[in-house]
C-alpha cells in the first residue's frame, strides 16, 4: 500500500501472475469466439510455453510514475517479465496464421443470415384460439 502514497504515482498493476494465467485463457478463448478470431490452440508450442510460464510462481508489479514534466518512467518488477494479459497476447501472436502481422481485424462472415435465394420459410399452422371457460 506504500506505492498508493507516492505523489507521482500515474499507474499501478499488481498481479499473481501464475493464477492469473490458469483463469485468463478461458475468458479470453470466449472473446476470441465470440469475435470469431482463431483460438489460441492449448497444444501447441505457445500454448504448452504459457502454461509452463504460468506455473512460475511470483507476482508481477508493474509502475508509471511521472519523473519529469513530460516525461513518465515505465518500470516492472516480475520473474518472468511479463503479465498474465501480455503472456496471452503473445501467444496468440505467435500462433496467428499470418505470423508475424498483427491482425486484430474481424474475419468476414462465413454466412449470411436470411434465406438462401428461392427458398421461403414454411409458416407454421396457426393454433386455436383458447375456449373460454364457462361458469
Amino acid at each position: 500500500m506504500a506505492h498508493f502514497n507516492t505523489t507521482n504515482l500515474v499507474y499501478y498493476h499488481w498481479e499473481a501472475t501464475g493464477e492469473r494465467l490458469k483463469e485468463l485463457p478461458q475468458f479470453a478463448q470466449l472473446m476470441l469466439v465470440v469475435t470469431r478470431h482463431n483460438q489460441v490452440n492449448m497444444g501447441s508450442a505457445a500454448g504448452k510455453w504459457m502454461e509452463r510460464a504460468g506455473a512460475t510462481p511470483g507476482t508481477s508489479n508493474t509502475e508509471v510514475t511521472q519523473t519529469g514534466p513530460t516525461e513518465l518512467t515505465f518500470q516492472r518488477t516480475s520473474p518472468t517479465g511479463l503479465n498474465a494479459v501480455e503472456f496471452l497476447a503473445l501467444a496468440d501472436w505467435l500462433e496467428a496464421p499470418k505470423f508475424p502481422a498483427f491482425d486484430l481485424q474481424l474475419p468476414a462472415p462465413r454466412f449470411r443470415p436470411g434465406f438462401p435465394p428461392g427458398h421461403r420459410p414454411v409458416k407454421a399452422p396457426a393454433m386455436p384460439a383458447p375456449a373460454a371457460a364457462h361458469p
